[in-house]
């Protein structure tokens, strides 16, 4: 774990397997005695004014590092990463893009870590709504850009006065941007079976509208 105590070896090169996450960034950062870009501004007057001195560095714990993120690192995040100073360091920088769980060879999952369900469609949760479908459909996308996959999108639309406000369309609408972001990296068919190839289809339901499923499963 990155928060946990570590011994400095500057001998060594170090691996690191991260979430692209602002504390996983700042420990990073941390590690290599640079500073968050947004720690070297320092409010006029007063204490940790204009006056104040720089922070000391911290020293350095390994002698290089090989970096993979789990997912895409937001820009704001590889700002942080360019302007802390560390970037010597790095000999390896990739986004691995495999934020999904395989239950078996035709089944992903791509829950969230903390009732999901709860935080979806419990009418006391009135924030962070966004958020979380976002991060649903950057899973979403880590599964078809892994298989390869430019699926075709169907989602479910129900009347809203009778089923309420369901959660399909905006989902469908935040996946399909998170494809447009990787469509041209996704590798182009190369023979005639895969030209004829059915394209995938993805259909995104909404289990509030089905009171029964979630007994089911």
């Amino acid at each position: 774990m990155i928060e946990n105590g570590r011994k400095d070896d500057t001998s060594m090169e170090a691996l690191y397997f991260l979430t692209p996450s602002k504390q996983s960034v700042a420990r990073l950062i941390g590690d290599f005695g640079g500073s968050l870009s947004s720690q070297n501004q320092r409010a006029p007057g007063g204490r940790g004014g204009y006056g104040a001195p720089p922070a000391s560095r911290q020293p350095v714990k390994y002698r290089a590092a090989h970096i993979y993120f789990t997912s895409e690192l937001p820009d704001n995040l590889l700002a942080l990463v360019k302007g802390s100073g560390i970037t010597p360091y790095i000999k390896a920088l990739k986004e691995m893009c495999i934020e999904y769980d395989v239950s078996g060879s035709r089944v992903f999952l791509t829950k969230l870590v903390d009732r999901p369900f709860y935080r979806l469609y419990s009418p006391v949760v009135v924030r962070g709504f966004n958020d979380e479908l976002e991060v649903i459909s950057k899973k979403l996308a880590n599964v078809c850009g892994a298989l390869k996959e430019n699926p075709v999108v169907r989602y479910l639309l129900l009347d809203p006065e009778t089923h309420g406000d369901t959660k399909a369309r905006p989902l469908a609408f935040l996946f399909h941007t998170e494809m447009e972001r990787i469509r041209e990296v996704l590798p182009a068919a190369d023979d005639d079976a895969s030209r004829r190839k059915s394209p995938t289809e993805l259909i995104i339901v909404d289990r509030s509208a089905d009171p029964f499923a979630p007994v089911l499963h």
